[in-house]
This record gives C-alpha cells, sequence and structure tokens, in this order.
C-alpha cells in the first residue's frame, strides 16, 4: 500500500492522485480540522464563513468534497479529523459521519494535541 496524505485542498488532493497512479495498491489520506481551536485558527478569512456556525459549515462541505475528489483516484480514501481531541463531539461525529457517506474507507480520529502534561519525578 502506498499512501498520499493531503489537506483538504483540490490541488493537492490532485498531486496525490498523480503520484499514485501507477501504484497497485494506493490509498489518499486527506482531512481538515476539526475543532474549534484549528476552526478559528486556520480559517480566519471570511470566504469560510463570518461566523463559527458558517465557518464549520463550511469545513463539513470541504472534508465531502476532499473525499469525493480523492475516490476520483482511488477506492482506497482515508479521512482525518484534525485536531479532534479538543473538537465538538456533536461536530466530530458528525463530520465523520459525512466524511464516511462522501466514500471514506478508513477515518483517523487524531488527537493532535495531547492532553497529558509531562512531569518530572523527584
Amino acid at each position: 500500500m502506498i499512501c498520499a496524505l493531503s489537506r483538504a485542498v483540490a490541488a493537492d488532493i490532485d498531486a496525490c492522485g498523480q503520484v499514485l497512479r501507477k501504484a497497485r495498491r494506493a490509498r489518499i489520506h486527506t482531512g481538515i480540522g476539526a475543532s474549534n481551536i484549528h476552526i478559528a485558527g486556520k480559517f480566519q478569512d471570511d470566504r469560510y464563513g463570518r461566523t463559527l456556525g458558517e465557518k464549520k459549515a463550511r469545513i463539513l462541505q470541504m472534508a465531502v468534497d476532499a473525499v469525493k475528489r480523492a475516490r476520483a483516484f482511488t477506492d482506497d480514501v482515508e479521512f482525518y479529523a484534525e485536531d479532534a481531541g479538543r473538537a465538538d463531539p456533536e461536530y466530530l461525529l458528525e463530520m465523520l459521519e459525512a466524511a464516511i457517506d462522501a466514500g471514506a474507507t478508513v477515518v483517523n480520529i487524531p488527537d493532535t494535541k495531547s492532553r497529558c502534561s509531562s512531569r518530572r519525578r523527584a
């Protein structure tokens, strides 16, 4: 299996599809931020919406579009919900269900910001 990782950006997914075109077993792993922290930080531009709710709706559509685009290149598409550990659980489930409905064959629920603190032992 050869897997190419991309953001939920059409040009990135297309590049993955091109590099995987001769692979016997190919997977595209694409995804997008799921936590309010990532949404507020990475999608500040008004083109994604003006309110958090508008931004969440747009990002959800971007996730679906990314999975569908990846499926045009391969039947094996993995979707990641970035920063899932800090995401609103209802929104996270909505995002994962939408990705599966769009054709994701694997979902990745990464906790990219660990809640554990490091401690030194005396």
